[in-house]
């Protein structure tokens, strides 16, 4: 049932209107004489919409809305008067009056009509009310994502950009503020086939996906790049292009496949001593794959959090994720009490005050922390929300997300990189990575050890390292080092080195040669040491040699027999 306020100087008139308004039930109306009194009642109670006559003594209700207004207050204002004239409805409409209507006539209609306006005015500014909501909600939520977020019209010019772009345009001095500019005018370095991709989509009305390599200044990223029609009676009326920067991702799946690749030869060089570094290998590939499925679409749990003036705090809005990622229903009267309770405590009391300083200061909140969820497990989150005033409310519209995968992809990784140099050291192997085109060489610290280099001498050259090589199997080794170069494959080789201190080390290679369009580019190899078998072996042809020597000089016979049982 709507509050509704009606201010005229005429008792008899007002009792007729109450009766009236209030004969459908939709209504329960106040009466007051003056405008004094209504105003006095505004600042004390809220009412849904406010019924005025015009000519009253004191103050009219021009006046009173005007009042009204200059307080911020957006109550349906209703101007009810018996004069007619032209000014007055012009100045009730720059005022801020949602209708104007003049008495007169048969009451039944009159009052019917006036009911009518008044549901009209209501429902008018609620359903204004929820768009402006709406509207926050959306802003807040693109504002809060990470990716580049921009949308263009049908002329391709800008009509909204997140802060995450805002951020990036100021960081590379582009325009921070390109709303109304053509897209290729605000981002200058757009090669033409993005301009074509956007003619594609509002002609076609399709989700284009591309990937691309952008250069800004000295640093380049790589992206993935979605342009979503907007349709709207059957047209494609604008395209929203979300950017993500996937440079990282794309780094930690180099350096997981490099790392996996050297983990091989190195398993394969000691394979029956480490035969457990297979299943390593497997794992790491699994923990890789499951950090790419969720990276593509991590769900999040939208929501809006209100502060009250006296300090009450809770969740208002949540939506229905909330179910599967926090194991807590949205409808919960209590679900902000019992998130609290799930909280890790280690981590409850930054939560606690990172709110307070986000209400205190006005200003965007940014959390980070542990949640144990109802199944036992515990989650990380990662939430963050932007500040809005609502009268004396303060509202904050934000999103959650679980960032567990991430967390746990990389303790994976680093448990991969500390097994691996378990394995090189124990195994006395040294690995090397030498990019042909660009002539650069990186090693590992025991790979100069095993050439007598110290690790503080720095990454060897080629020229280094071969002259450490002894002066009978250097020949051998530059020619196999040049079929390498010729994209021939190579073979596994054993040769010597020689210390600064004179000592001789032999040293076993394993290597292979990586192609792109049939050139070689990379040589990954891994040394080890082959001195000690090599010693053995020689010291086992040396005691047969002795041993033959010796049987073949003894002056006599020389047998060995055996006797057998039954």
């Amino acid at each position: 049932m709507l509050s509704v306020l009606y201010v005229d100087d005429e008792p008899a008139l007002l009792e007729i209107g109450r009766l009236f308004l209030e004969r459908t039930s939709q209504c329960r109306v106040t009466t007051v004489l003056t405008g004094e009194e209504a105003l006095g009642l505004l600042r004390r109670q809220r009412f849904d919409a406010v019924i005025s006559d015009y000519q009253m003594p004191g103050m009219d209700g021009l006046e009173l809305l005007r009042l009204v207004r200059a307080s911020g207050a957006g109550t349906p204002f209703i101007l009810f008067t018996g004069r007619g004239r032209e000014e007055v409805v012009v100045r009730a409409f720059e005022l801020g009056a949602d209708f104007y209507l003049q008495k007169g006539g048969d009451p039944g209609i009159q009052f019917a009509e006036l009911l009518h306006k008044v549901l009209q005015a209501v429902r008018r500014r609620e359903a204004e009310r929820t768009a402006r909501e709406n509207e926050d909600l959306y802003r807040t939520t693109v504002d809060a994502m990470a990716d580049l977020v921009h949308v263009i019209d049908a002329d391709r010019r800008l009509t909204l950009v997140n802060r995450t772009m805002v951020r990036m345009c100021l960081e590379f001095g582009f325009n921070p503020n390109p709303i109304g500019l053509r897209v290729e005018e605000a981002f200058p370095m757009l090669p033409s086939g993005v301009l074509r991709e956007y003619d594609r989509v509002f002609a076609q009305g399709a989700v284009v996906t591309t990937f691309e390599t952008l250069r800004f200044g000295d640093r380049e990223f790589s992206t993935e790049t979605r342009k979503i029609p907007v349709v709207e009676d059957g047209q494609v009326r604008a395209v929203v292009t979300v950017i993500r920067d996937v440079s990282e991702q794309q780094r930690v799946e180099i350096g997981m496949r490099e790392a996996n690749e050297r983990l091989a030869a190195a398993a394969e060089e000691q394979r029956r001593q480490y035969a457990q570094l297979e299943c390593v290998e497997e794992h790491a590939r699994e923990s890789h794959h499951l950090l790419q499925e969720m990276a593509d679409n991590v769900p999040g749990v939208l929501y809006r959090y209100y502060v009250e003036p006296d300090g009450t705090q809770g969740m208002e809005y949540v939506t229905d994720r909330a179910g599967s990622i926090l194991g807590l229903q949205a409808t919960d009267d209590d679900l902000f009490e019992k998130f609290l309770e799930c909280l890790h405590p280690d981590d409850l009391r930054s939560f606690r005050e990172s709110i307070d300083e986000a209400v205190l200061e006005f200003t965007p909140w940014e959390w980070e922390g542990r949640f144990h969820h109802p199944s036992g497990r515990t989650i990380w989150l990662s939430g963050s929300a932007r500040p809005h005033r609502r009268g004396s409310r303060l509202i904050f519209h934000g999103v959650l997300f679980e960032t567990t995968a991430r967390r746990e992809s990389e303790e994976s990784l680093r448990m991969i990189q500390e097994r691996l140099a378990l394995t090189l050291d124990a195994g006395r192997i040294g690995l090397y990575d030498w990019e042909l085109q660009a002539d650069r060489f990186f090693c590992s610290d025991l790979f100069s050890a095993l050439f007598g280099l110290s690790s503080g001498t720095g990454i060897p050259s080629e020229s280094e390292w071969l002259a450490r090589v002894h002066p009978d199997d250097r020949e051998r080794v530059k020619h196999r080092v040049h079929e390498a170069l010729e994209g021939r494959p190579v073979e596994d080789v054993e040769y010597r080195v020689i210390w600064p201190d004179g000592t001789v080390h032999w040293l076993g290679e394993r290597s292979t040669v990586l192609l792109e369009t049939a050139r070689p580019v990379r040589m990954i190899g891994a040394v080890s040491d082959q001195t000690d078998r090599r010693a053995a072996t020689g010291a086992l042809i040396e005691s047969e040699r002795r041993l033959s020597t010796l049987m073949d000089n003894i002056p006599g016979l020389v047998y060995r027999c055996r006797s057998d049982r039954d």
